[in-house]
């Protein structure tokens, strides 16, 4: 009988390395407020998924099924919401676990694969008050929300209400999970966006020609991998202060902020890097990522880690580390109503900061400017060098 022999630290640190290369779906929640496209995105994902033949799987929004469960017995949410709380509050918990199941479900189905699993909405936190989603929570037996830890990238449309009140109101969409008035489904659109805001990976899609905006989001879903971000780089002579100044001409309303730490290694003849967040709510993250092609072709693979993931690629040859604290803020583009997040990166020792567009096409970044910024970002990865 020959005793089994534990792998080395060492063994299991390529063993972990390989692993996190292979194929593994990419989760994606769409959300958003009342009526902000997402049905008409996901019909377009379907046939462009199938015209690039990337496979992609739907997972329809959880709460519809409960919402007929309480129409066939003769109740409305806002019925409910108002004279049954403890009732509500147990609806919406059964609407997050049917959403936890259907992630879970997904995720084991199509493990090994490149699969693109879609979810219309992953989290009730806009519909409950913070006391009651802890509760939910708790009584789910998780500490975390399932967006942070089922989701690896969270896509916002904001409701038609925030960017057209009389047509939200003229349109009256059919979907029976809608109740709100114009008003409503703004304050819900804005709950939901204080809601995700925390995510690590989170792109909006506000405003301009609609049909512009759905293909936007399909190539951003379809290829989640691709860079397109257009950065500045902050000239030498700006201060942090002159930096938060440009940012508040700008018109730029500040998410949340996050301190990261990134460290940068070679394994296997390949170069990776590390990152670890703590959110100004003490939510921390770990992330794996390693850069593959140039140019138009540059690709980024992205990996959530556990802590013990992170702290055994940590072993790994380490050439160097950057710490900065990274600002988003929600800003008008072009003036015309688009909004989409930037990300300020501070470096506080190299006193430097690099702001970056999520989504900013090539044609407006050409005609964007920004006082005191140059066009074309400083890579982190050559500052620890």
């Amino acid at each position: 009988m020959h005793e089994q022999l534990t792998p080395s630290p060492e063994q299991q640190t390529h063993e972990l390395f390989a692993e996190l290369q292979r194929p593994k779906p990419t989760v994606i929640a769409l959300e958003g407020g009342p009526c902000g496209g997402k049905t008409t995105i996901l019909e377009h994902l379907q046939t462009e998924a199938r015209l690039q033949e990337r496979p992609l799987v739907l997972l329809p929004e959880a709460a519809t099924e409960h919402i007929a469960k309480l129409q066939a017995a003769g109740l409305t949410i806002p019925e409910l919401a108002t004279n049954q709380r403890d009732g509500y509050v147990a609806f919406e918990k059964d609407v997050l676990a049917t959403i936890i199941t259907n992630l879970e479900q997904a995720k084991q189905a199509f493990r090994g694969t490149d699969a693109i699993i879609v979810t219309d909405r992953s989290d009730i936190g806009a519909y409950v008050t913070p006391e009651e989603y802890a509760e939910v929570l708790g009584e789910l037996g998780r500490t975390r929300p399932p967006y942070l830890d089922l989701v690896d990238k969270v896509v916002y449309l904001p409701s038609l209400a925030r960017e057209d009140a009389a047509k939200y109101t003229e349109i009256a969409c059919g979907n029976p999970s809608r109740f709100e008035d114009a008003a409503g489904a703004a304050a819900t659109c804005q709950r939901t966006l204080d809601t995700i805001a925390l995510h690590p990976e989170l792109s909006v899609h506000w405003g301009g020609e609609f049909m512009t905006k759905v293909r936007a989001v399909t190539q951003e879903i379809l290829q989640p991998e691709r860079e397109i971000e257009a950065k500045y780089t902050a000239r030498p002579e700006l201060s942090y202060t002159e930096v938060e100044a440009v940012l508040r001409w700008m018109g730029a309303r500040e998410l949340n902020a996050t301190a990261i730490s990134q460290s940068y290694h070679q394994l296997a003849g390949q170069e990776f890097r590390l990152r670890h967040g703590i959110t100004e709510a003490n939510d921390q993250f770990y992330h794996f990522a390693i850069k593959t092609g140039s140019g138009d072709s540059k690709q980024e693979l992205r990996r959530s880690l556990s802590r013990q993931q992170f702290d055994l690629l940590r072993q790994a040859p380490n050439f160097g580390e950057l710490h900065k604290v990274r600002r988003r803020y929600l800003i008008d583009l072009d003036g015309d109503g688009r909004q989409s997040i930037v990300s300020a990166d501070f470096y506080a020792d190299r006193q430097l900061c690099v702001l970056e567009f999520e989504g900013m096409t090539d044609e407006l970044a050409a005609r964007y400017q920004v006082p005191g910024f140059d066009r074309g970002g400083v890579s982190a990865r050559n500052l620890v060098q």
